[in-house]
């Protein structure tokens, strides 16, 4: 009888104690991902957070399927995933020009932006006179709104197509990144030039462009059985849109094509997708002058080639590192549940994200004010961090088991004192 006893008291005390089993659903729960992050949020209506690197490396789908947030009852949470600044399709236009002549003998060039200054003005490509070498050019950047008071943008910017130790090295384009004055005003500091520039085309989107996230993707790897050919690999998540090479140490440089890697008939076989480029570190007047990343986001390769025409520095001890550049992504959710929240990712069976009706909940103004940022509190591997939501509960329900077995210990003992005065 008091066996019965003892274990029915056992039982109620820590069913209700038992950590929540996580929940169903209709996709898929906590527990079929493999990082997680718990979110602090607001008392907004809505909360957004930015993609932290972590999360955008371990993504495994193109479409950020893979990411779900849940509330603390492990209940699925619809969120909005989407490119922070929209799509920022790049359009080009040629801007009209005029020359002059400073008092202190440099030549500067004034572009008029007419009607598209109010458009995020990217970056500037400069074409030259035909037959015009420009060597190294270092070119101040200023804009203004009407032509009398003037703010630097970039200060010593290097526009080349010189030669260092036989190799030819090239770069004509200047990034500007959302600045929306009408006139831009480029200046050849190092020395008076001659009418030179063709024309100037300027690259502009209808929304301010954000930072790009970078993230470090491992070094070049020669390629077997073709020489002066390096190959690297894409993840399966999310597309870069641009990469670049990061030098061990300083003169040196790569130039040669860009190729896309693809199998057919069990055969590799690539494709050139830019016929020249340049990347370098190189010093010069003891100004270290970095070549321009490379837009890879028109191609939706996973592997490519490198084929080099000319290289310096460059040895199988000493290969360049590969860094690659992605649009930023916010997540958007309804505080509807119960806190804290958890953000998981990195399933790549997991379908596509479940937004529900966000996008016309969040499509007046009224309601994008009440969009608040959020934090993410770190991330680490989901099944630590169940662990840790688990434990508390776990102390928990021991510290109450022993104290029950105690008081249980003392009435049996209690009783068999009385028992033996009788």
């Amino acid at each position: 009888m008091w066996k019965k006893i003892f274990v029915l008291i056992i039982t109620i005390a820590i069913t209700p104690l038992t950590p929540p089993a996580i929940a169903e659903t209709p996709l898929l729960s906590m527990s079929d991902f493999a990082y997680g992050a718990e979110l602090d949020t607001s008392e907004a209506k809505f909360t957004r957070f930015t993609l932290i690197p972590d999360m955008v490396k371990n993504i495994k789908r193109q479409d950020l399927g893979d990411i779900r947030i849940f509330d603390s009852n492990n209940e699925l949470i619809p969120a909005l995933v989407r490119k922070k600044d929209g799509d920022n399709k790049l359009k080009r236009e040629i801007l009209n020009f005029s020359r002059i002549q400073s008092a202190d003998d440099t030549t500067s060039y004034i572009l008029d932006r007419t009607e598209n200054h109010r458009r995020s003005l990217k970056s500037l490509s400069l074409q030259w006179q035909q037959n015009y070498a420009p060597n190294m050019l270092l070119i101040r950047v200023d804009h203004s709104a009407d032509k009398l008071s003037w703010e630097t943008l970039k200060d010593s910017e290097a526009i080349n197509n010189f030669k260092f130790e036989g190799i030819v090295l090239k770069q004509n384009v200047i990034t500007i990144n959302d600045h929306t004055q009408r006139y831009i005003k480029i200046t050849f500091q190092n020395r008076k030039q001659p009418s030179v520039l063709a024309s100037v085309h300027a690259y502009t989107s209808d929304r301010k462009i954000s930072d790009y996230t970078w993230i470090p993707a491992g070094k070049i790897t020669p390629q077997p059985g073709k020489p002066d050919a390096y190959r690297f690999k894409l993840g399966d998540g999310i597309r870069p849109e641009l990469f670049k090479l990061s030098f061990p140490a300083l003169n040196t440089i790569l130039n040669g094509s860009l190729n896309g890697l693809q199998a057919v008939d069990e055969k590799l076989k690539y494709t050139p997708v830019i016929k020249n480029f340049d990347a370098y570190v190189v010093t010069i007047n003891n100004k270290v002058i970095n070549s321009m990343p490379i837009n890879i986001s028109r191609w939706q390769y996973a592997d490519w080639l490198i084929i080099a025409r000319a290289t310096k520095n460059i040895d199988e001890e000493n290969l360049p590192g590969i860094d690659l550049a992605y649009p930023q992504y916010e997540i958007i959710f309804a505080n509807n549940g119960e806190g804290p929240f958890t953000v998981v990712w990195g399933n790549p069976a997991a379908g596509k994200p479940v937004a529900g009706d966000l996008a016309k909940q969040i499509h007046t103004q009224k309601d994008i004010a009440e969009i608040r940022p959020g934090t993410i509190l770190g991330n680490r591997q989901l099944t630590e961090l169940m662990e840790s939501r688990q434990t508390p509960w776990l102390m928990l329900s021991i510290s109450v088991a022993v104290i029950i077995l105690l008081a249980i210990a003392f009435i049996f003992g209690y009783r068999r004192y009385q028992q033996g005065r009788n």
